[in-house]
């Protein structure tokens, strides 16, 4: 074979060969490009199954939620448990207890029931703000689908109407009563949190003003009850004033809360110093400025001598004069109570005003002794007169 001949027959052994070569290549690589396509679609029908089991449970999961957050399945019960617990719900918000009109419950068969309630009521901004705190940390299957707050003319009330629907599961369990089911879906911790944010947030009125406070300077009695109340005025006219004593001068002394009225009896002259103060019950409450109450104790004025509606004195008179074995004796006609008073040397009476002892007894007259000073009677003299007479 010459060499020409071998150069082509080994360039057609080369082609044949890779030929060959070029087809086992492309057969094994089709096979292995089939059989990687089968995995993968295997594995991707495996991860549809394990995402479809993952969202059985998740609806499982779920499904045990609801039924345990649902009414119970007993719809009438259901009705009346839930109803009760919007009452109390209102009664422990401070707003008291509501209108309540119950609507025809919708039903979804072999699935579950709502029952729909309206509640009408009146109350605070710091009371409806209670009211959705208490409904919204409750995890019921429950929700507030209408809710109008309106402010009420010449009050410090609001009009709230509420609509409330809630569901019971047919497969939720039966039960005699609700269970506490507090939720988390609020953010702050504390209910007066909310109070206070949203009620210094009014936005059915004007901010709250301070009020104002005037004490000055009283004067009181020693021993006898002081007569002392401080006063506030307010420009929000629907506010009510308490008032709070910040530092007293007298241990024994109080301040009546609602009406300022200091409540002291001081038992020793001087000058007393009060710190007081006026808050008002507005959103949020604000209060006065700290004044001072000065009280000055003095003693009591003197007391006029009392005077008598009617002195027996005035009407009695010295009616006769005797010899009673040797001894003088006189006779003083009481003529308002119809008495004759018989008298000696030494003996004391008390007439009305005049009270005396008998020193002397003459022929025409007789002496006596009254408040340290000696007078004289003649016969048919009046009693009184003979007192109030010049000496």
């Amino acid at each position: 074979m010459s060499s020409r001949e071998r150069v082509l027959a080994l360039s057609v052994g080369s082609t044949v060969g890779l030929l060959i070569a070029f087809w086992c290549w492309s057969t094994i690589s089709g096979m292995y490009r089939y059989r990687t396509g089968e995995i993968e679609k295997l594995g991707q029908s495996l991860a549809a199954e394990r995402r479809l089991d993952r969202q059985t449970m998740d609806a499982a999961f779920r499904m045990k939620r609801y039924e345990e957050r649902s009414l119970p399945s007993n719809r009438s019960v259901a009705k009346s448990l839930y109803q009760d617990w919007l009452i109390k719900l209102f009664d422990k918000s401070g707003m008291g207890q509501p209108v309540v009109t119950t609507g025809k419950s919708k039903e979804e068969k072999k699935l579950y029931a709502s029952q729909l309630f309206t509640l009408n009521a009146k109350g605070t901004l710091p009371q409806v703000v209670r009211l959705l705190h208490g409904f919204y940390s409750t995890d019921y299957m429950h929700r507030i689908t209408k809710l109008s707050i309106a402010p009420i003319k010449d009050s410090k009330n609001l009009q709230l109407v509420m609509e409330v629907e809630a569901l019971a599961l047919d497969l939720a369990p039966p039960a005699s009563s609700l269970k506490e089911r507090p939720s988390n879906r609020l953010t702050l911790a504390k209910q007066e949190d909310y109070v206070r944010i949203i009620s210094e947030r009014n936005i059915f009125g004007p901010p709250n003003h301070a009020p104002q406070l005037t004490a000055g300077e009283q004067k009181a009695i020693r021993g006898r009850s002081v007569d002392i109340a401080i006063r506030g005025s307010d420009a929000d006219k629907l506010d009510k004033l308490s008032y709070q004593m910040v530092k007293s001068g007298a241990s024994d002394a109080k301040l009546d809360p609602a009406s300022g009225k200091l409540a002291w009896t001081p038992r020793t002259n001087g000058k007393y110093e009060f710190l007081v103060r006026a808050t008002d019950d507005g959103w949020p409450a604000k209060s006065s400025k700290d004044e001072r109450l000065v009280v000055t104790v003095e003693d009591p004025p003197a007391e006029p001598p009392k005077k008598l509606a009617f002195d027996d004195a005035k009407f009695t008179v010295l009616t006769a004069i005797i010899d009673v074995s040797g001894t003088g004796q006189i006779w003083l006609s009481v003529r308002p109570k119809g008495q004759t008073l018989k008298l000696g040397v030494g003996d004391k009476f008390e007439v009305g005003s005049v009270k005396g002892t008998v020193v002397s007894i003459g022929d025409g007259d007789f002496t006596f002794e009254s408040a340290g000073k000696e007078h004289k009677l003649t016969k048919g003299g009046i009693l009184q007169q003979a007192v109030s007479a010049p000496e």
